[in-house]
């Protein structure tokens, strides 16, 4: 059984640490985007940015940080930016938070909204098969036991066990919809994560990562990009499809972030970032998943 209170004095040094990032505290971080293939005199973007993404490269596709509000104004997912996925989101968001109100509820819209969800974040087909032999009504059953336990201050990590409840970078993905102050938690951003956490620890001259803070990460499908934060004594760990591992990291992260953000504003109440925009759990997450495109 996890504790939020007592997980936050653990790390409250991190928390810190992660608060100042917030306010725009210099993180240096830079990449390579992989070249755009050409078949049969066609330029293919493997990589889904979006028209006018250019600008923002250097010299051979590099993209270059200093900040976590810079990993954020580079956001993009499936050649969109932003702004333009928040509307997806948010329209999702409130699809997916009237179906939970509702007292009676269609297992069959339940398992919609899922394949909708996973549609969006390029999910589905690797997770169709599984979610398709499940009950629709089984489907609604173990969503909810486990945004319970992604909304407690005191979770029981041991129901997701891939029986009871599932938890993976597509379900991830509808809990942060469904649920308050949870961020999608895929292996991109445990790498970014992971990252930081590392960074903090040369920082504080610690030998090892400690457990509290060893993010779980992902690979990514293209094996030409590291998402492996691991260095010298500084060692992070695979996913390797352990639901549960996967949720306490999640939920980790949603309370350092969440902790984070109030300390930022505590010092800076006037802090946003992109000039004109208060920043939120969600803008974190972008930055933090741009950031983890490439180690």
């Amino acid at each position: 059984m996890m504790n939020k209170e007592q997980y936050i004095k653990e790390v409250s040094d991190f928390i810190g640490y992660f608060a100042k990032l917030i306010n725009k505290k210099k993180f240096h971080h830079e990449f390579q985007l992989p070249a755009q293939s050409k078949n049969n005199n066609q330029v293919h973007n493997q990589t889904g940015i979006y028209e006018g993404f250019e600008e923002f490269l250097e010299t051979d596709r590099k993209l270059t940080f200093n900040s976590l509000e810079d990993a954020y104004k580079r956001y993009w997912w499936n050649k969109k930016n932003y702004k333009e996925n928040k509307k997806i989101l948010d329209e999702l968001k409130n699809k997916i938070k009237a179906f939970h109100n509702k007292k009676d509820k269609d297992p069959d819209q339940c398992y919609e909204l899922i394949k909708e969800v996973f549609k969006w974040g390029g999910v589905w087909h690797v997770n169709k098969k599984g979610v398709s032999k499940v009950e629709n009504k089984d489907h609604l059953i173990k969503l909810e036991d486990a945004i319970k336990e992604m909304n407690s201050q005191n979770p029981d990590l041991d129901v997701f066990d891939k029986e009871r409840s599932r938890m993976n970078a597509g379900y991830t993905k509808y809990y942060s919809l469904a649920c308050k102050d949870v961020i999608i938690y895929d292996g991109r951003v445990g790498a970014a994560l992971g990252l930081i956490a590392r960074k903090f620890c040369e920082d504080r001259n610690k030998n090892k990562v400690p457990s509290e803070l060893n993010f779980r990460w992902g690979p990514a499908r293209n094996s030409e990009l590291n998402r492996d934060p691991s260095e010298s004594n500084y060692k992070f760990i695979k996913f390797n499809a352990n639901d549960r591992k996967h949720a306490e990291s999640n939920i980790r992260a949603n309370w350092i972030i969440v902790e984070a953000l109030e300390r930022a504003k505590s010092e800076k109440p006037d802090i946003t970032w992109a000039s004109d925009k208060e920043i939120d759990i969600r803008m974190i997450e972008a930055a933090l998943f741009t950031i983890g495109y490439s180690l």
